[in-house]
C-alpha cells in the first residue's frame, strides 16, 4: 500500500504544484496529459471591476461567520 500512497501523492503534486519540476514530476504530468487528463490552465488576464469587487466584498463580510458556525456545531 505505501507504493500506491507514493504514487498519489506524486500525482497530487505533480498536478497541483507546477514549481515542482523533479524528472517524476514530469513524467506524471506528461502521462496525465497524454491520457487528456491535465488541464492547462491559463492566467487571468482581464482586470476586475472595482465596483463589482467591493459588492461582492460587503455580500460576503454579511451573515453569520464562519468562526459562529463551527462553534454553534460544537455546542
Amino acid at each position: 500500500m505505501p507504493v500506491v500512497n507514493q504514487f498519489l501523492t506524486a500525482v497530487l503534486e505533480a498536478t497541483t504544484d507546477p514549481a515542482a519540476e523533479t524528472d517524476e514530476a514530469v513524467r506524471v504530468r506528461e502521462r496525465l496529459a497524454h491520457a487528456g487528463l491535465l488541464a492547462m490552465i491559463t492566467p487571468r488576464t482581464a482586470d476586475l471591476d472595482d465596483t463589482a469587487v467591493q459588492s461582492a466584498r460587503r455580500r460576503a463580510g454579511r451573515g453569520t461567520s464562519l468562526a459562529n458556525l463551527v462553534s454553534s456545531e460544537r455546542g
